[in-house]
């Protein structure tokens, strides 16, 4: 059975970021090299949503608003980004960009069958 909808979020936020502090349902975070994109990573398990639940290492996230300015790492890189540090060119400013799934928020979810691929996506509501 093939899903095309946009859901809310019933997850309560009560995932803290190792990164910023910050609560949320689930984070989607992009470790990058001078704005060079070196991977990206979850934190959280499984997602909430109307009438289905969501492992979120299994999908990919889009964006439909302006991505912030990546945050530089200053003194301490938190442990769940040093996989992606082995593909640094070396020199360049490491950080990342954070981006908050939280309670309310409304994510057009496109998948297949259970063990396919799943696409969430902002929406601009």
């Amino acid at each position: 059975m093939r899903i095309d909808a946009v859901l809310e979020v019933l997850s309560p936020d009560d995932v803290v970021s190792p990164f910023t502090g910050r609560r949320a349902a689930a984070f989607f975070v992009e470790i990058l090299e001078d704005d060079v994109p070196l991977g990206t990573m979850w934190i959280g398990d499984v997602l909430s949503l109307d009438g289905m639940k969501l492992v979120v290492r299994r999908a990919t996230m889009a964006f439909v608003n302006v991505r912030p300015a990546m945050t530089p790492f200053g003194d301490r890189i938190p442990a769940e980004a040093a996989p992606f540090l082995k593909r640094a060119r070396g020199g360049g400013v490491l950080g990342f960009r954070e981006h908050a799934v939280v309670k309310g928020a409304r994510l057009r979810v496109q998948c297949g069958d259970d063990s396919g691929p799943v696409s969430l996506a902002e929406t601009f509501s």
